[in-house]
């Protein structure tokens, strides 16, 4: 059974605690029922999705930035430092932020509305979504079903890195055939057809060329993150 593994931004942090004297850091990661954008299809969760026995039996980071070594919190079945809660309309985290350079940095962020997005790790299993045009014609996936959930992160800007780019082209293909459409090339157009669409699909190459950038941007600022708290452990190491 073949199961990928994939990052998608949320939801906002809708519930932080900015009072001075906590160090409380709640959200939503995760919302069922609800649109996600557009990444050549639609994306749903379904709110039965994730069941109370997967958050259970998880072990879940909370991280930042996409960084296992910039942990802030965790759950282990169910029990840590992180609470995790499942609610009608998504899932729901909350914990302490540490008081360490990490922890204060971050609730700074936060209560000034500087980090805003969370993401979330996940896997499906095979027959775990199913396809459909909505009234508008557009593709769409609702994930009917989520067998694995890894890790939660807060973040500026939820990253995608280029494998996904790639793999949601590829999602939209299986959801075209499953809706019994052929993605085979279509019969040649008229002039008039042809120019209309020699100037959309120079417009999409366009905003793809765009956001392919954007994205490898965010990827090369995660990868030096990485680099630098390597380097930096380095040198503690050295004045040790």
């Amino acid at each position: 059974m073949n199961k990928l593994k994939k990052i998608y931004t949320r939801a906002l942090i809708d519930e932080q605690n900015v009072e001075d004297n906590s160090r409380k850091i709640s959200g939503r990661a995760i919302v069922f029922d609800s649109p996600s954008r557009y990444m050549g299809y639609i994306e749903y969760i379904n709110r039965n999705a994730i069941s109370q026995a997967l958050i259970d039996t998880s072990d879940i980071i909370f991280n930042y930035n996409h960084d296992d070594n910039q942990m802030l919190a965790r759950s282990t079945n169910g029990k840590g430092t992180l609470s995790i809660t499942l609610r009608e309309d998504g899932v729901y985290f909350e914990f302490e932020a540490p008081e360490t350079t990490l922890g204060d940095e971050v609730l700074w962020h936060v209560r000034h509305g500087n980090l805003t997005d969370c993401s979330f790790a996940f896997t499906i299993p095979e027959n775990g979504t199913r396809s459909f045009k909505d009234d508008e014609g557009n593709y769409c996936r609702e994930i009917t079903e989520i067998d694995g959930l890894y890790d939660m992160t807060i973040c500026a800007i939820g990253a995608y890195a280029d494998t996904l780019v790639e793999a949601r082209a590829h999602d939209l293909e299986i959801i075209k055939r499953s809706l019994g459409e052929d993605t085979q090339e279509e019969p040649e157009a008229t002039t008039e057809e042809q120019k209309e669409d020699t100037n959309e699909e120079a417009q999409e190459a366009e905003n793809k060329e765009l956001e392919e950038k954007n994205l490898k941007n965010e990827e090369n600022s995660i990868l030096l993150n990485k680099f630098n708290n390597k380097l930096k452990a380095f040198y503690d190491t050295l004045k040790l």
